[in-house]
């Protein structure tokens, strides 16, 4: 994987990741996750779903950050691959 991906090609695969896991389609990135009705389940699921895609690891102390697909996708785009 490429280390110089962009901003918006990262909220397309996370945006696919989110509709992926369930039947939720985000109107935006700021909308946040449990307005999808997402559980905390299915976050944890997510966030399985992104560490596979992305090819990196979320420490365990990391995964209460998430409020919204922005949170996700800022915490992909300042990862060091």
């Amino acid at each position: 994987m490429s280390n110089e991906l962009t901003e918006d090609q990262i909220q397309t695969r996370v945006f696919a990741l989110i509709e992926e896991a369930g039947p939720w389609k985000p109107p935006d990135a700021l909308t946040p996750l449990r307005d999808l009705g997402i559980d905390s389940l299915s976050v944890m699921d997510l966030l399985s779903a992104v560490e596979k895609d992305f090819s990196f690891r979320i420490p365990d102390e990391d995964v209460n950050r998430f409020a919204n697909a922005q949170d996700i996708i800022s915490y992909v785009k300042n990862r060091r691959f």
